[in-house]
Parts: C-alpha cells; structure tokens; sequence
C-alpha cells in the first residue's frame, strides 16, 4: 500500500483552540505525565532488583522518557495530519487505535496491573514499525526519532512502563479532564513540541520515598518557564532576518541562470570542442545556482522548542517554491526530481510502490530547507528534543526517511567555547613556534568538516542513504572529537584549570593523540589538566561553534577556512534573565564578552555580541528581547557595542499594545553586521505598536503604516530614546529648561531602610504598645512607618505601622559596641529587653539575611537614615501613576520607596505635574504593565526647572492650600467611613466604596448592603433612610472639596509649565502624545 499523501501545509493560524491545548498538554506533561512514564520505568527497574536509583541513572531515565514522549507526540500530530495512513493495515496499529484502547481501559471498574505490559508491548511495536518499516502495513522506515540509533532508543528497548503508569499517561495525552479528545489537527509543528517546553531546565530526582520528581536545579521544582512568544513576533523577526538574505541569494540564482543562458545560446553556433566546454560550464553555473540557495545558513543559538526555525523553514520554503514556478525547468527543479527518483528507488526497494501526489514540491521544500538550512543550539536536553520534533514534523513527507537533524540542532551552551582560529593565533604567538591549519595541531581538520559540509548536502531520501549518512556522520564527529578536547582545555582557563594554558599551548598533539586513544605521552598534572577540561566542558555544555556547524565556516570545494565565514541570518528570543544561576561562567563571560559585559546586565547581552559575531558580512540579527536594557545603566556596554558594531535597522516596541507578550520579550531589533559599504540612509526604522494594534498584531503591516525614521546618530552608550524626532525635542527642550534633580538637591535620592526581614522589623500598634509597656525604652526605637501602600498623590497617610530601628554599631554608639559577640547580644537584651525578646525568635533568619549591622538584630549601616525622620518627598520605587507626596515628619520609609531630603512645596509640584510624568515615561525602565521605576539613579535625572522668585511664590502657596484641601477631604471621608465601621462592621471599604461621593445614593446604599459581613441581617428601611442622609450630609462637601483641589491641581500645572518656558505648541505635543495615567487633564 502505498503512503498517504501530503497535505498541503496548514495555516498558521494563532487560534484559541490550538493554543488551549498546547497550554492543556503542556501542563499535563509538566504536572503529572512526565513523572508518572519516569516512575514507571523507576519501578519496573526496582521490580528487576535495582535497589535505589542515581543521579545517573535518573539523567538516563529523563533522556528515556523524553523520547517516549517526543515519539507519541509525534505519532499523535502526525495522525491527526493525515500524514500517516488514516486507514488500511496501518489503522491497526496505528496510534489512533492505542488511544481508543487507552480510554476503554481507563472506564471504572477496570483496574490497571502493574506486572502488565501489554500496552508497552503494542507501543513498542508501533515504534518499531515507524523505525524499519513494513511493506505489509504500507509503512516505511521514517529513522528520525524512531530510528534504533536515536539517543535514548537503547534505554526504551532494555527497560518497560507498565499499564498501572502508562495507561493513565497516555489518556492524559489523549483527552482532557472532562474526557473529550484532544484535536491535534490544528496544532502546528512547533505548538506539538511547546508541549515538551514545560521540561525545559527541570531535571528528575528521587524525594524522600525513592519516587522520580521534577525539579529546577536552578531553584524551586517545577519552576515555570517563560511563555512562548507570540506567533506574531516569531514571524515578524524570522521575515526581517531571514528574507533579506534569501532575497539576496534569489538575486544571485537569477543572475547566474541568465548567465548560463547566455552560454547556452551560444552552443548553436559552437564548434563540437567549444560546445563540450560550454556544455560543463552551463551544467557547473547551474550546479552553482541551485547550492547557493541551499547553502542559506540560519541559526537559533537559544532555540528552545524551535519556533523561529519552523518559520524560517516555512518562509525559505515558500520563496524557494516561487523561484521553482519562474524557472520550472531550472536547476531546483532538477534537485527535487533527483530527492523524487531517490525516493522512489528506496519505496520500491522496501516493496512498496510510489505515491507520486505524496511528494508536493511544497513538502519537499520543506524537508530540503531543514535539512540544508537551520541550524540550532541549546543547553537543555529537553529544548533540543522538541526543537527536532517540530523539525520532524515540519519536514515529514509521506514515504521519505526523516531528515538526520542532530548534526543541525545540538545541545550545548551557546556562550561557552572558543573557535579553532582564536586557539591557533594564541599558539602562534607561542614561544613554540607557528602553526597552521594543515601543519600544526590543526591538520586534518578542516578536510573533516569539508566532508561534514558535503554530508550535509546529501538528500538522504532512502533509509540506505539515511543510515549512510548517519554513518558518516558519526565518523567525522570521531575525526573532529580530538579537537574538541583541546579547544575545551584552552576554555577551561576560566573555570579555574590552572595548566590548561600550558598544556593547549606546548602539548597540543599530545593531547590530540590521548583524545584520539593512543598511547599518553602526557605527564601526570597534565593528564590532570585536561580531565579537568573534560569535567568543565561536561558541566558547563562547551559548544564551539566553528567545530560543531563547519558548514557556516569552511569552503568544501577548497578545505579552508571561508573569508566570509557565519550564518546569514541569526534569530531566537534568548534567554532574559540575569546571571545569578551561573556566576561559574563569569569569569568566561567577561573575557569572551568585554564588549557587553556587565555584572548586572541580562544573558541576552552576550547573546547579542555572540549573534553578531557569527554573522557573515551584510547577515542580521533578529532578537525578540526584553526592552529595559536600552535605559539601564547595565545596558550601555550593549547600546554602545550595536551602535557600533551594527547597522540597526528595524525597532518595533510592543509592550504599550494591547497585545498578549511576555516582558522578556518586549521588542524586536534586527541588526545588520556591514559588510562594504553602510546599505540605506543612516537610520532606523522605529515603531511604537500602540493598543490599536490588538491583541495578535500583523507587525510587518503595522510597521509598514506606523514606522518612523530615527537618526542611528541618536543610539549610542547612553541610554536611548525611541521618540519620534518632534517628541524626542520636546524631551531635549525640557532637559535644558532644567537641572537634573539631584543637582538642584545638592544630595542623593536615597532608597529607604532595607531591613532583609520585614517580619521581624516591622509591627503593628499593638505590638508597639506592647513592646513599650514592657520597656518605655524601647519607644526611643519604634518610629511610625509608612508602607507605599500609605503614598497618594501629595499626602502620605500613616496606617499605624512601625519599624524597629536598630542602627548599626558600626553608625552609632551603643552600649553593646566594640564588646565581643557573645557579650554584646547579652547587653543588647539588658538594654532593650522587649526588643530583643521580640527579635529572638527571628534569629536564624536575620542572621541569614545579607542586609544586616554589625550584629544580627542591627539594621544595615547607613549614615543618612536619620535624614529621614523629617517631613520629606517620598514616593514608591515602583508607580502605574505619578504619586509623590510629601511624608509627615517623623516618619520613615522602607527600601521599596524613595526619599528626597527636601520637603520643598516646589519640587512637590513639579514630580506631581503633567510635564514631570511626560519625561519619566520616556526615561525611566517600565515593569510590568508599564510600571515606572522610579529608582533613586531614575529620578535624580528628572530635570527641575530653576524656581522663578513670582511662581516658586505662588506655587509653595498652591501646594499648602491643597495639602489643607486633601486633608480636608480625608477628614470629611473618614467621618463617613468610621461611622459605616462602627455601624456596619465595614472595616476594610475597597476602592469602589471609597469613591462613594461618586455614586448617587441609591447605589451608596446598593455598595453598602454588600460589603456587609456575609450573614447580616437585611437593612431595614430606616437604616436605609439614615445611609441616605449619611450620604446626602458628606458626598456633596466632600465633591466641593474635590473639585476645588482638582482646580487647584489644574493650575499648579499651568505653573509648572511655565516653569518650565514651554510654548503653547509644545504642551499641545505634550497632550497629544501623552502616556497613560496623565495627572490632572488638560
């Protein structure tokens, strides 16, 4: 029987409905489905004798289980396709009928064995019938992950699930909690292998009674990763990276079948010897034509579950498929016609015959881009797993092996290793004399990688062809192994190998020769040395990316380095967060990275250098990225290496759409590296995606009508600004009206006290009055806190906390300074009994605590922490809204708020006005839904405008009347507020009560009734008249109260404008392109 026909590709289509079950399936694999197949195989291994597991044989157990999954989510989607026969020999055996069987089994009443197999048996059988094939079934060998060679095959062959643990997995695979079936028809390739993202970083361990669990080594078990980026952003990045570079090789294909046209209109008229010659050099530019499309060279270097490749496979696919219509009879044409005959040949040597419609040039396009083009690393076994799944199953076609994908896609730490060249220019620079690529260390090396190249370009289109390719595959990794080792040891300088310099310098073939199995010629610290290599590189994933993807850097034709060596296009949302996890590789990061490197700065900062860096001359880097790094003082080594390294060409910010985006991948910036001449105008295209966008915006489009051109002059070391010019002069207009905060201060903003443990420091009323009533000294430390809770716009109002403020011995003299540690805990507690009774029980914790004094009760030393027991701005280190207020004196603040030393009424007014927020919103970093930070180093840069003797005049006189007015207001509020507590038991009103001057007095007494106590009688109608008349008495004072505050806010704004000097065209600028959350109105 012949195979099933190849559909044509399915939309791309971001449905609600696929992405409910990709986030349904992954969760289930995450929380249940992944552990039950580990336990399964635990048990049936303790069933055989084995006593406890290791972390050994926990890795091994973890690799298993990824493939069992990896070959039933792909049988699953494959099914639902239509990929594989829907009916006939193969719907016997097929996954279909496992899942029917599955959910028949799963009925009550029917108890599953933990001694039977027999659904193991049957889904090891189907596995094998995908790996070798059956002319019976009409199923050829597919290899791919179902091959016997696959990593992980061996350990699903020697081991066994039972029914007690597979039969529940695979229903949770197959169904939903309510039991319907999931569909996985609308699934797209890299959706089936987001399923596996919820693995991604975990790793299996035993708990307490032997049981395999998921956990993060990093942190917590089961850490949740980062949501997968928008469909949207995938295909806005791959198009901007990837079609420029296939639109360049379309220009060169044209070009040189026009000159190979020309060479064949000459053969008429040739003479029989010029006709010959003529006749190899039209066949060699046609050869030439088709290899220079095919050698497009794409990388993912964070590729996780590989969505940026399918869609670089879909999009070369597609412009490949377009050059085949204009040239139906040219050399591409003439590529799949030899993949068809191959395949073919291979069908009808398994005894089955051809199925010509199976093999659309459409699906061969497919399989060719993946196989030739994309290439992809990571450093999670999980992610590279899925990463070839979507691959697979992007590349399928019906009676055709599947594509070898782990030459292409590895695993390994993108940002760790070395190139051959770098090595061998430090061992020229030897005292040992030069070296080169054939006489050296080196020789032998590039001819290897020459042949990987030429592997490569085979069609592997019979499993005869696939298996020899695997096996020359296997043999060049051998021959280029040996160089690994040594590229590692020179790595491993950074990780503490202290010979490892020497050793790669002097013994470099004595290395090679033990990496190749000879006999050791090396000495002992040198063995040493480069086992230690070994334990570095296992550890950290070395990747040395000339070795491992010679295609993007050797010349097959010449068996030399290329001159234009790297990939045309480099794309991927790397990783977003900092360094914590991995301070092991700081040291190797700030060598290999000085560009970039900073202590504080986000990974996807050397991803970018790294990008960069593996460009070929006119290549792009396309990132989805987070966008705090283009303001952050940690991001300046970054701006200032692509502004000049790079000729950034698109921007296009999206965290102010209404689209669904995760913050780690806030924007995308594609990067040109040069190459001659500087292409274009010397600008970027910028573009704001704003709310009009939606929620699933079609960027390209969007870009096309609401881009913007912004001078590249403007994008250096500072932090940039991504306004439209007139905007970006309105910011430059009020920076110069101004001086930077801090210079108008003459001091710092300070962040408040940070005590490392607010549960012991900080308490409520009654344990303050308790605390005093045990000892009145300790009064002398309790001082009234406020939270940033307590910070509205220009009042702060305290809500009875206190903090315990024990300065530092190291800042303050005390009875207990200077004297040993076990005494000085002793006069402590002689001193402040009641504090310290307090504060011991907290002991483990605050001794744990990195911000303490000099003993484990002090607070961290900080010379200006009595400043701020004075009437002070303050305002709250994170704010949706301008809320700076001017603090009570005596009061203090902890460190997630700020304090200016200044109770200045002006500097209130100006933090509080329409201009002050304008300028914030473009300079400050954004959090999450657009969350100014309002750092310390933030606003000490807001620019404040000198005070002119008439409006700083009749500005301080606004501020007091309005403090009067707010004060006022909270007065006329809490009246109505403490009587409704009193009354009504309403202790806690929320937002919506709280605005009842708002409502009428209907719906007054409609908020009422239901924030009573659950349980309260009903109001009787008195009660009701009485809530009336409460209300009719303070709503309409407290709204006169508001409106004249409203008034008065409106013209301390005016003011603040004058101030400022802007003109009336610039405050219409101003309000026509203000940020959310603008005080006051116009």
């Amino acid at each position: 029987m012949s195979p099933a026909a190849a559909p044509p590709a399915p939309a791309r289509a971001g449905g609600d409905t696929a992405a409910a079950v990709e986030r349904a399936l992954r969760q289930a694999v995450s929380a249940d489905v992944f552990e039950r197949l580990a336990a399964g195989f635990v048990d049936a291994r303790r069933r055989r004798g084995l006593s406890a597991e290791t972390d050994a044989s926990l890795a091994e157990a973890f690799g298993g289980t990824l493939l069992l999954l990896t070959r039933v989510l792909f049988l699953l989607s494959a099914e639902s396709r239509g990929l594989l026969p829907p009916d006939g020999p193969y719907a016997r055996h097929g996954i279909g009928r496992l899942r029917a069987r599955v959910a028949e089994m799963r009925v009550p009443g029917h108890p599953l064995n933990a001694q039977s197999h027999e659904v193991w048996r049957e889904l090891l059988a189907l596995f094998d019938l995908l790996g070798r094939g059956s002319a019976a079934v009409g199923v050829p060998a597919y290899g791919g992950p179902f091959a016997a060679e696959a990593p992980g095959a061996r350990f699903l062959a020697e081991n066994a699930v039972s029914d007690f643990f597979l039969v529940p997995a695979l229903d949770k695979l197959s169904r939903d909690a309510g039991g319907a079936c999931f569909d996985f028809a609308p699934l797209q390739p890299d959706d089936v292998a987001g399923v596996l993202e919820g693995i991604v970083g975990l790793r299996l361990a035993a708990d307490e009674r032997g049981k395999p669990v998921l956990f993060d080594p990093r942190g917590d078990r089961k850490a949740s990763p980062a949501g997968p980026p928008p469909r949207w952003v995938v295909d806005f990045a791959v198009a901007e990276a990837v079609g420029p570079a296939v639109a360049e090789r379309e220009a060169a294909y044209r070009d040189t079948l026009a000159e190979a046209a020309a060479r064949r209109g000459r053969l008429a008229a040739a003479l029989p010897e010029t006709a010959a010659r003529l006749e190899r050099e039209v066949a060699s530019l046609e050869d030439r034509a088709a290899d220079a499309l095919l050698s497009l060279r794409v990388v993912d270097p964070s590729m996780g579950s590989g969505r940026f490749l399918v869609r670089a496979a879909e999009l070369v696919a597609a412009r490949l498929a377009v050059l085949l219509a204009e040239t139906p009879a040219g050399p591409l044409a003439a590529r799949l016609a030899e993949v068809r005959a191959e395949a073919a040949a291979g069908l009808r040597a398994q005894g089955m015959e051809p199925d010509a419609s199976a093999w659309t040039d459409a699906a061969l396009l497919r399989r060719m881009a993946v196989k030739r083009c994309l290439f992809g690393v990571d450093v999670d076994a999980a992610a590279v797993q899925a990463a070839r799944l979507a691959l697979w199953l992007t590349a399928f076609v019906p009676g055709v092996p599947l594509p070898t994908l782990e030459p292409h896609l590895k695993r390994g730490n993108a940002l760790v290793g070395t190139r051959v060249l770098e090595l061998q220019r430090a061992m020229e620079e030897s005292p040992q004399g030069q070296f080169d690529a054939f006489g050296g260390p080196f020789r032998g090396l590039l001819r290897a990688a020459s042949a990987i190249r030429e592997a490569a370009a085979q069609a592997d289109a019979t499993p005869a062809g696939a298996a020899e390719g695997a096996r020359r595959h296997a043999e060049l990794e051998a021959a280029v192994a040996p160089h690994r080792r040594l590229l590692d040891l020179w790595v491993s300088r950074a990780f503490g190998n202290r010979l490892a310099d020497e050793v790669a310098s002097l013994h470099a073939d004595e290395v090679l020769e033990a990496a190749r199995g000879g006999r050791s010629r090396l000495g002992r610290a040198q063995a040493e040395a480069l086992e230690s290599a070994a334990a570095a590189a296992g550890e950290h994933r070395f990747f040395h990316w000339d070795l491992e993807f010679p295609e993007a850097f050797v010349e097959p034709e010449t068996a030399t380095w290329s001159d234009d060596p790297g990939f045309d296009a480099v794309v991927g949302r790397p990783p977003a967060g900092r360094d914590e996890h991995a301070a092991a590789l700081r040291p190797h990061l700030s060598g290999a990275f000085p560009h970039v490197y900073d202590a504080s700065a986000d990974l996807h900062a050397y991803f970018w250098q790294q990008g960069m860096e593996l460009l070929r001359r006119g290549g792009r880097v396309a990132f989805a990225v987070p966008d705090r790094w283009m303001r952050s003082a940690a991001g300046e080594g970054l701006r200032a290496y692509l502004a000049e390294r790079g000729e950034m060409e698109q921007l296009v910010d999206f965290r102010a759409s209404g689209a669904r985006v995760e913050v780690d991948a806030a924007c995308v910036l594609v990067v040109r590296r040069p190459g001659g001449a500087r292409q274009g105008a010397a600008e970027t295209r910028v573009t704001l995606v704003g709310a009009d966008a939606g929620p699933e915006p079609a960027l390209a489009g969007y870009a096309a009508t609401h881009a913007y051109a912004v001078p590249r002059g403007r994008f250096a070391g500072a932090p940039w600004s991504l306004e439209r010019p007139e905007v970006q002069r309105l910011m430059d207009r009020i920076a110069a009206a101004g001086v930077p905060l801090r210079d108008h201060l003459g001091a710092p903003v300070s962040a408040g006290v940070r005590t490392g443990l607010n549960d012991a420091f900080v308490v409520d009323d009654a344990t303050r009055d308790r605390l005093v009533h045990a000892d009145p000294r300790a009064a002398d430390l309790l001082y009234p806190l406020l939270r940033t809770g307590d910070i509205e716009r220009w009042t702060a109002e305290w809500r009875g906390a206190w903090l315990i403020a024990v300065a530092s011995s190291e800042e303050r003299a005390w009875p207990w300074t200077g004297a040993p540690d076990a005494d000085a805990e002793h006069l402590f507690q002689r001193t402040f009994p009641s504090l310290h009774a307090h504060l011991k029980p907290w002991e483990e914790r605050l001794r744990a605590r990195h911000d303490q004094g000099r003993h484990w009760w002090e607070l961290r030393p900080r010379p200006e922490r009595d400043a701020h027991h004075g009437a002070r701005v303050v305002h709250a280190d994170t704010a949706a809204e301008p809320l700076f207020a001017l603090a009570p004196a005596g009061t203090c603040v902890l460190a997630n708020a700020c304090v200016w030393p200044s109770a200045d009424p002006y500097l209130l007014a100006v933090a509080n006005s329409p201009v002050a927020w304008t300028w914030l919103w473009r300079n400050a970093l954004h959090g999450r839904d657009h969350a100014l930070r309002l750092t310390p180093h933030a606003v000490e840069a807001l620019p404040v405008p000198p005070p002119q003797p008439a409006l700083e005049g009749e500005i301080g006189g606004g501020v007091g009347r309005l403090l009067e007015l707010k004060a006022e207001a909270r007065a006329a509020a809490g009246e109505l507020l403490d009587w409704l507590a009193a009354e009504y038991a309403i202790a806690a009103p929320d937002a919506e009560l709280l605005a009842f001057a708002e409502l009428n007095a209907t719906a007054f007494v409609e908020v009422v009734r239901r924030h009573r106590p659950r349980g309260a009688e009903s109001l009787p109608p008195r009660e009701v008249g009485m809530l009336r008349n409460a209300h009719a008495e303070v709503a309409p004072r407290l709204t006169a109260v508001q409106a004249k505050a409203a008034g008065l806010e409106r013209r301390l704004s005016q003011l603040v404008v004058r101030a400022y000097g802007l003109t009336a065209d610039e405050v219409e600028l101003m309000w026509a392109t203000a940020p959310p959350r603008m005080p006051v109105g116009r």
